[in-house]
């Protein structure tokens, strides 16, 4: 439902520009019962409405990024375990604290032992408020704050991690690989910015580009950037 109303003015639009191109080669309308599109046609009906002028630029990589997101795995989008800044579950909130002035995140998964046994999810909002309220002192661990997190393949549809993570109402994600380890780690901002572009906060600092022109037949790739990605440059 939420899906809907996001894309329905982008509905509304690619359906009547879908009832002009039929028109326009003398093709009969089917009922909205039976009508039905291909990707590919979905693809080429939102070409020309952006050549005509019915959606903008934005609008158009908005729409075009939706059809693109179907086909991702989560290991594409993760942040990959040598980037994952996780606590062990033993931890004062005092020596915690002292990372996250640093780091700057909400959310950190809690392992034991290390990062191949994430047991769960520390929130700061919820240490921040419990300390504030008097509930805690910065000498307490953090084991009590730790709340569930769920575990999946790497090689998931984003859009099933996606439909999986609304179900269990996380915001953050595990990936194991093939051997059972952990891969790295996706949460609910980083799928959305697959379709909406980057999610930028307060705390966030200019990154550097994943590709880089340095000259007319070199290009600077960083080393966690996709190859396959790497054709579209």
């Amino acid at each position: 439902m939420i899906f809907y109303k996001v894309m329905f003015p982008f509905i509304w639009v690619l359906n009547g520009s879908a009832r002009l191109l039929t028109k326009a080669f003398g093709l009969q309308q089917v009922s909205e019962h039976d009508m039905a599109h291909s990707e590919e046609e979905l693809r080429i009906i939102l070409s020309e409405s952006y050549k005509s002028g019915e959606i903008n630029q934005s609008e158009f990589k908005y729409v075009n990024k939706i059809f693109e997101f179907d086909d991702r795995l989560a290991k594409e989008i993760m942040i990959p375990r040598t980037e994952v800044v996780s606590f062990p579950y033993d931890i004062t909130i005092e020596e915690m604290l002292k990372v996250t002035k640093v780091e700057k995140y909400t959310r950190y998964p809690i392992e034991d032992g290390d990062k191949d046994n994430i047991i769960g999810v520390l929130n700061i909002k919820e240490v921040l408020t419990a300390c504030i309220s008097g509930e805690c002192s910065t000498s307490d661990t953090i084991e009590k704050f730790v709340n569930p997190i769920i575990h999946v393949i790497e090689t998931v549809p984003v859009h099933d991690l996606l439909l999986k993570m609304q179900r269990e109402r996380v915001h953050m994600a595990i990936l194991s690989d093939e051997y059972g380890g952990t891969a790295g780690l996706v949460t609910v901002e980083d799928i959305l910015e697959e379709i909406v572009g980057e999610i930028r906060d307060e705390f966030d600092i200019d990154e550097i580009n994943e590709v880089r022109k340095l000259e007319k037949t070199i290009t600077s790739l960083m080393a966690r950037f996709l190859l396959i990605k790497s054709t579209c440059y």
